[in-house]
């Protein structure tokens, strides 16, 4: 691990060279922070940052994998967090086979981030084990989503007013995505300050007319995104998340929470963020509960296109739970109507149609796919 320092004078830091360097330094080293492979810590005395190796350690969760003679296999699956050591990777590598576990990894959405190592068992005191011969912390359980992540309205900020000497350096332009002269104003509105001593403090208009201050460029963003009833985020695909806005990164706890489910390290330098299934929509739905209704019906919508897909139904089909069709014929959607007359589907998306259907049977409380 190389430490990372970015130098500049005062005469060269507005450089066009200079910010588009720390952007891509920065963005880099995010790429490290969000899967929790190094911490950063920050000081509000003083500008400069420093990060640290986070030691590995296994976070489990629990699988379910469903099989082609339609019976299901629960699994535990495991992704390895923190700084791995090529000793400790080859390490892991021996004592897998001895205890008789499987090793993978999975595709990384750029070259440019870590690509963390995946074990599958089935019980949790292999992983105990596992722990112990390579003499690392005990394994830990991943949390539920809602645990983990909350809604962006009960983000807390600083209620003192900016130091002295702060200077206005742009105003946040929600069109073209980046601080610059915008003359943006109203709820939502981010303002960008700055002072050589101290790190950059933003301020966000709020719809009560008052402000709140953040050091923080994602969480300002995202309570003015949140201001301004929008989401900074959107779906792509059936499993990625990816910039809707640019600028605002995805929160730590998100990011972190999604690498150790599903193996795959977010990161800024594809503007993607890789989730399974109904993760990605418990995401944003609990951060952004207004976006619940938009992601159900692009998931009911992509589910009328697949549950009619030759090569699915080819894998074989299964009987539509009655339940399931009786919450999609009380949605009020067209997409929904429609699945509602399927009396079988593709039993590839049996678990993702029954997701759904609880879902629109508990998103009266704005939360959507949470439970």
């Amino acid at each position: 691990m190389l430490p990372l320092s970015l130098r500049s004078s005062p005469e060269n830091i507005n450089s066009p060279g200079f910010c588009e360097s720390r952007k891509a330094v920065g963005n880099i080293i995010r790429g490290g922070v969000a899967p929790g492979v190094i911490d950063e810590l920050s000081n509000r005395q003083w500008r400069g940052r420093l990060y640290f190796a986070r030691s590995p350690r296994f976070a489990l969760s629990a699988v379910t994998r469903a099989e082609s003679n339609g019976s299901t296999l629960r699994e535990i699956s495991a992704v390895l967090t923190g700084l791995v050591s090529a000793v400790l990777e080859k390490g892991l590598a021996f004592a897998s086979r001895s205890l008789g576990l499987k090793i993978y990894r999975r595709n990384p959405l750029s070259a440019w981030l870590p690509s963390p190592l995946c074990v599958r068992g089935e019980t949790v005191e292999q992983f105990v084990q596992l722990s112990k011969h390579l003499g690392i912390r005990p394994p830990i359980a991943v949390a539920p989503i809602e645990r983990e992540v909350t809604a962006v309205s009960s983000v807390k900020s600083a209620s003192s007013k900016l130091r002295e000497n702060h200077q206005p350096f742009g105003v946040w332009d929600w069109r073209r995505g980046g601080f610059g002269s915008s003359h943006d104003e109203g709820q939502g509105t981010v303002k960008w300050f700055r002072r050589r001593d101290v790190p950059d403090a933003y301020e966000v208009e709020t719809p009560s007319g008052g402000t709140r201050h953040f050091l923080s460029q994602t969480w300002a963003l995202l309570v003015g995104a949140a201001a301004r009833d929008v989401s900074v985020f959107r779906n792509e695909g059936s499993n990625l998340l990816v910039q809707a806005r640019r600028g605002a990164h995805l929160p730590l706890p998100g990011g972190r929470w999604l690498t150790a489910t599903t193996g795959v390290s977010p990161g800024p330098l594809t503007n993607g963020w890789h989730s399974d299934d109904d993760q990605r929509a418990n995401l944003l739905s609990i951060l952004w509960p207004s976006s619940a209704e938009h992601s159900l019906n692009s998931e009911s919508r992509q589910l009328t296109r697949l549950c009619y897909s030759r090569n699915l139904r080819m894998e074989g089909l299964a009987a539509l739970p009655e339940w399931v069709r009786v919450a999609f014929r009380s949605h009020h959607q067209k997409g929904c109507h429609e699945l509602a007359r399927l009396a079988c589907a593709p039993k590839r998306l049996i678990a993702r149609l029954e997701n759904l259907a609880r879902a629109m049977t508990n998103d009266v409380d704005g939360r959507g796919l949470m439970r």
